[in-house]
């Protein structure tokens, strides 16, 4: 306080006898510099100035004059003169006072509340930052602000620390002064135009002391100037190696790790003077942002890089050489790197703590989260969180058993987008990975992408759970040819079907129809931000090619569950600083419409639906199916058997899980029977004690019957049918795909009038044609596994009823005759001889048959005489027909009769032995 009080006495001293000297001096010092000014007219001031209207005399009042003469007429005839300069000058002078007076003000008044730069040691350093549940009753973690400080001699540092700390944060700490005007100029014009990758900061090491020690948390710009003018100030009190000397014990290094000294000792069990150059540069790498390029956290590779990075800057600034920067790169120093930190060792909810605490201090800073004493309410819900604990801890051992060494969970509110669990791996202290959290890392989510996908198309107005898709082997082209997880195709599915046993090739085929760059914008409004551009991907991405994260997967199913709306995921309700003011507090947003709740019903009515996944998972499966609870689920598997999911929801609660092995290596077991267990185990201990909501079915959901093979409306020659739900926008194919028509037999195409009777067909054209219009260019690889598919089930050939009229027959035709036909019986043998002249017409003769009590008895296939030798077994009248039919299907048919005696006689002889 004497300090400052010294300082103000000072300046109100100089401003005091500033302003009598200016007053005095102006007049003869503005006089002398308007003399020497080459190009002033010497003109008087009080000669008239030349207007349009005259010559006319200035105003008396100096300030109306100045003004007087600013008018574009009169500018150059008083302002280039010397009276018009000594005015200037002086206005300028009299500016110049008030903007040093200006200056002297706001240093007084910034400067008023400062703390002494000389009292350093007084500020308190030991503040607690304390994390809570959503009740603000369960404390979840405490971080100790001076809990871990060693304060250590810079004799004592390891000079690779040293060299480090200033190769990163501020290489010209021993040549400049308390700020870098370039510095500040090159952070922002770096910042403006993204380039610099992170190095280049504006802060001094001076200045980020400065703000740790001494400042408060808040980001403005009287913060800013406070932060200079104790600057300055401490540089007057410290030397440099002093102000480094403070630096290096005051600055955190994550994990409750304050100081260099304390830092060692936690990542490597050492001294500080003992830090290798590989070692130096990890720690140099953390202060940026100790949470987030924590090596206990995930984001190792941008660790990694930081590290290079200051070791190339020490190369770069001659600390060190480029041989010996390499070698340093090359160590694996994160090999070196203790287990867990003891700081860790009562913390609850331990990934999501983490990732909270990153958030925080990518808003208020480091230090003030780690030593401000705030106070945060997050939006765990602790009895989720240890039964969400409980539930990957139980169900490990399946995972185990699978193939699998990992598994995640989260849980969250659709109705706000708060976490209320996450469990980001089994063992958070397990060696090697424990720490890691699964839960935000990016990893292929498999079939459970497939409900956007068809979320889509129910949005477009041409699908429904009730729509006809065709499983059969389809060639997408450029060789694509995939196939579904049992290998077989299930031939005609309803959407609902194909979604409940997660078959492949339908969700592909709905993904081509909803476009990619559409899919990848809707998952993207729904909170999947990983992604990326669609050039990136092909129609495997339904199939789950893309990588995306634990907790945005369960922030998009979400919109499912709470019909339609996105809200931001939210981990804080409530920060407050010790002396009470709150720095945010959570709010609901307004959120964003995605879907319909018509859509997002029909989703949920498919994966709540314990028949439509009967056929993959058996009925009733224990892992799916939540007795008193209407849940919605669907599972995820990656080709590869990499990476498991279960991803599932009530209208008040969603639940993700995944399950793999942390260095991405493949599993050996369906990835069901191991993410089932945790899910279920987990679900059914939320939900215990809770009344089940099942999803309500909003106004305008219709039921409609439709022809089961082709999707279409049925209609009277439909031969099966399937009743399903849809959505009131929903557009029906009237004629259900089915046609009638008669075609000529002959030419294959549309029978006419002259078509005879025996060419002509009644046909019915199913119409199971793939799914998109035949101009679509894929249609040509779709449509022949679907017309084949129609053969098998016998229902045509599945090509459209012919457009074109048949010309193969003409009303002129001139038709096949028969010009004799006779039956002669010859009562000596017994044989009748049936003959039949025949003559062709338009058409070649096909074939001649001759037949008596309708079995065929000779055929012959030309015309001309067609011959048969007949005999009779009985007597009496006998008739015969002959039926000629040619090539073009025309016919003649006649009839011959003969009576025909038995042979031989009945008798005959015997009578004329009795005779004789």
């Amino acid at each position: 306080m004497r300090l400052f009080n010294q300082i103000k006495n000072q300046l109100l001293s100089k401003i005091s006898k500033l302003s009598s000297s200016i007053k005095s001096k102006t007049k003869s010092t503005l006089d002398k510099i308007a003399m020497k000014i080459p190009f002033i007219k010497k003109k008087s001031p009080k000669k008239k100035a030349v207007t349009k209207f005259g010559r006319i005399t200035p105003p008396e009042v100096w300030w109306r004059r100045w003004l007087w003469y600013m008018h574009p007429r009169r500018f150059k005839d008083w302002w280039f003169t010397k009276p018009g300069a000594i005015a200037a000058l002086r206005i300028l002078g009299v500016a110049a006072g008030i903007l040093l007076l200006l200056v002297i003000g706001l240093f007084l008044y910034f400067a008023r509340d400062l703390p002494s730069p000389g009292q350093i040691n007084a500020q308190a350093l030991d503040q607690t930052t304390k994390f809570y549940d959503r009740s603000g009753e369960h404390l979840l973690y405490e971080v100790y602000g001076d809990e871990n400080r060693t304060y250590i001699d810079l004799e004592d540092i390891s000079e690779n620390v040293i060299n480090a700390t200033i190769a990163i944060e501020d290489r010209n700490f021993y040549q400049q002064g308390a700020f870098s005007s370039l510095g500040i100029l090159r952070a922002a014009i770096y910042n403006v135009l993204d380039v610099g990758n992170g190095l280049q900061g504006g802060s001094t090491i001076t200045q980020q002391y400065v703000k740790n020690a001494l400042l408060t948390p808040e980001q403005t710009i009287s913060r800013k100037v406070k932060e200079l003018i104790l600057s300055m100030q401490i540089e007057q009190l410290y030397d440099k190696n002093d102000i480094l000397e403070l630096y290096l014990n005051e600055i955190g290094y994550g994990a409750q790790a304050y100081g260099a000294q304390a830092a060692s000792q936690m990542y490597f069990s050492k001294d500080a003077s003992d830090i290798t150059l590989d070692e130096a540069a990890l720690l140099a790498a953390l202060p940026q942002a100790p949470t987030y390029y924590s090596p206990y956290g995930q984001n190792i590779e941008a660790l990694e890089w930081r590290m290079d990075a200051v070791l190339d800057l020490m190369a770069e600034q001659g600390y060190i050489t480029e041989e010996e920067a390499t070698e340093a790169q090359e160590v694996d120093t994160l090999a070196k790197i203790n287990a867990t930190p003891n700081s860790f060792r009562n913390i609850k909810a331990p990934h999501f703590i983490i990732r909270t605490q990153q958030q925080l201090e990518e808003r208020y800073g480091a230090q003030t989260v780690l030593q401000g004493g705030l106070e945060i309410i997050t939006t765990i819900d602790l009895d989720l969180q240890e039964k969400a604990d409980k539930a990957v801890a139980d169900g490990i051992v399946h995972v185990n058993n699978g193939g699998g060494n990992n598994a995640a969970l989260v849980a969250s509110d659709p109705n706000t987008g708060q976490i209320l669990a996450m469990v980001g791996s089994h063992n958070f202290n397990q060696p090697g990975y424990g720490a890691h959290n699964a839960a935000t890392a990016q990893r292929q989510p498999g079939s459970s992408f497939k409900p956007y996908v068809y979320a889509q198309g129910f949005e477009s107005g041409d699908w429904g759970p009730g729509s006809t898709m065709y499983d059969v082997r389809t060639d997408f082209g450029g060789g694509y040819t995939p196939q579904n997880f049992d290998g077989g195709f299930r031939g005609v599915m309803s959407i609902r079907q194909a979604l409940g046993e997660s078959r492949n090739i339908p969700a592909i085929k709905m993904l081509y129809i909803v476009g990619m760059q559409e899919t990848l914008d809707l998952v993207s409004r729904m909170g999947i931000t990983t992604l990326g551009d669609a050039s990136n991907y092909g129609l495997s991405l339904v199939l789950g090619s893309g990588e995306v994260q634990l907790n945005q997967h369960v922030n998009a199913y979400e919109v499912f569950a709470n019909g339609g709306t996105h809200y931001e995921q939210s981990t804080i309700l409530k920060v407050t600083e010790p002396n009470g003011t709150v720095l945010e507090e959570w709010e609901l947003p307004e959120g964003e419409e995605i879907f319909d709740e018509q859509t997002t019903y029909l989703i949920s009515s498919i994966l709540s639906d314990d028949v439509a996944r009967t056929p993959t998972f058996g009925a009733n499966n224990p892992y799916f199916a939540i007795p008193g609870h209407t849940v919605a689920v669907k599972t995820g598997t990656t080709d590869d058997l990499r990476d498991g999911w279960a991803m599932g929801y009530t209208r008040d609660l969603v639940a993700g899980v995944w399950v793999g092995n942390s260095d991405n290596t493949v599993m050996r077991q369906s990835t069901h029977l191991m993410t089932g267990p945790i899910f279920s185990q987990f679900i059914r201990d939320a939900l215990d004690g809770v009344e089940n909501k099942p999803f309500e079915r909003p106004s305008g959901i219709k039921s409609v019957t439709l022809d089961r093979y082709t999707g279409g409306l049925k209609s009277e020659h439909s031969e099966a049918t399937r009743t399903d739900l849809f959505p009131s926008w929903y557009q029906t194919r009237e004629s259900g795909g089915i046609e009638t028509a008669i075609i000529d037999t002959i030419s294959g195409h549309l029978a006419t009038e002259c078509t005879p009777e025996r060419a002509q067909k009644e046909i019915t054209s199913y119409g199971l044609r793939a799914e998109i219009p035949p101009e679509d260019l894929a249609f040509s690889r779709w449509n022949p596994p679907v017309a084949a598919l129609a053969n098998r089930l016998g229902l045509g050939s599945g090509q459209a009823i012919p457009t074109r009229t048949s010309t193969t027959h003409s009303c002129d035709d001139e038709e096949p005759n028969i010009d004799e036909f006779e039956a002669t019986y010859n009562p000596i043998t017994g044989i009748v001889t049936v003959t039949a002249e025949v003559v062709a017409g338009e058409f070649d003769i096909d074939s001649v048959e001759i037949s008596y009590n309708n079995q065929v008895i000779h055929t012959c296939s030309s015309a001309g005489t067609c011959e048969v030798e007949y005999t009779p077994t009985s007597g009496g009248p006998h008739t015969f027909n002959v039926l000629v039919i040619d090539e073009g299907l025309y016919d003649a048919t006649d009839t011959a009769q003969e009576n025909v005696t038995p042979f031989p006689p009945s008798g005959g002889d015997d009578e004329d032995d009795e005779e004789g």
